[in-house]
């Protein structure tokens, strides 16, 4: 996970500001516990957001403590205490890092991705040893996506908008598998009063393949010029920015407002509003952030 859906601060009341930190503290407490300390290093936002949506229908969380922790020793703030779906995000973090260090080291990153693989293995083997029916969906999904890249970077120079297009739609597909897997697996760790309804498993399927797409588009718009430096695979490799910039914009508008629409479907127990500032309002500017620093490249 990359780190892209995130509140929009400026945006947020001081309490959901406060829920939002206590659940991101909460990830991160459990990494520790569960899986090393070290393996906090790799906690994102993209995993805070799973764990806050799915316990936004739970109404038996347990209470938040305030809690001091490695990377702010001098203060307390509120931390959510364990639950299965904290601990559901802090393992799928080990083995998703462990995942993308994998693809450093077969793109020729071997340096790079030594360290961390070592911090994340035991949190990544425990992961699947824990979920051994999702593993293999997900690691058929990113072998899948690996060797489309392989069998078309090829094609990447000179490109064309329209294979930019078929590219970048059909990469975007594989990520949103991905994430719908994720989410699928994630219903059952949260209230079955709402998710033992077969119509809200769908949804958050579909708002998990939706929010996948999102972050395969936006990472390639916003790592462009890093793959054409490193001769790596990115759907908008040898366009011009009045070429490829109009057809990003449409296709990450397109996977934003259905997954703001679908994500409006939820009866929320609680955090409706952080979701709904993420959503509606983050997304976007997220996109507006990379566009301002190609700008400035």
């Amino acid at each position: 996970m990359l780190g892209y859906i995130r509140p929009w601060t400026d945006e947020l009341l001081m309490k959901d500001y406060k829920r939002y930190r206590a659940v991101y503290c909460g990830v991160c407490k459990r990494l520790g516990a569960l899986h090393g300390q070290f393996s906090r290093l790799a906690l994102s936002y993209d995993a805070c957001f799973l764990a806050l949506f799915f316990l936004a229908f739970v109404e038996d969380e347990a209470e938040m403590k305030e809690e001091a922790c490695l990377s702010h020793p001098l203060t307390r703030h509120l931390t959510a205490q364990a639950h299965p779906i904290l601990d559901f995000a802090a393992g799928l973090t080990c083995y998703l890092g462990l995942a993308k260090f994998r693809d450093d080291k077969r793109d020729g990153e071997a340096l790079t991705s030594l360290v961390p693989s070592l911090v994340l293995r035991r949190g990544g083997k425990k992961f699947q040893a824990e979920y051994p029916e999702l593993v293999p969906l997900i690691e058929a999904e990113l072998q899948a996506s690996w060797q489309y890249e392989q069998a078309h970077g090829a094609q990447l120079s000179p490109n064309s908008i329209d294979q930019a297009e078929l590219f970048a739609r059909d990469m975007a597909e594989g990520s949103g598998r991905l994430l719908a897997l994720i989410f699928k697996q994630a219903t059952q760790l949260s209230n079955p009063q709402v998710f033992g309804q077969a119509k809200y498993i769908h949804i958050a399927e579909l708002l998990g393949q939706k929010l996948g797409a999102w972050v395969y588009l936006i990472d390639a718009l916003d790592d462009k010029e890093g793959d054409e430096a490193k001769d790596r695979f990115n759907p908008y490799r040898g366009l011009r920015a009045e070429d490829y910039l109009p057809l990003a914009m449409k296709l990450l508008a397109e996977e934003q407002g259905q997954a703001d629409s679908l994500a409006a479907l939820f009866p929320y127990y609680k955090d409706a509003a952080i979701i709904e500032n993420i959503l509606h309002v983050s997304l976007q500017q997220q996109v507006n952030r990379v566009l301002v620093k190609k700008d400035k490249v």
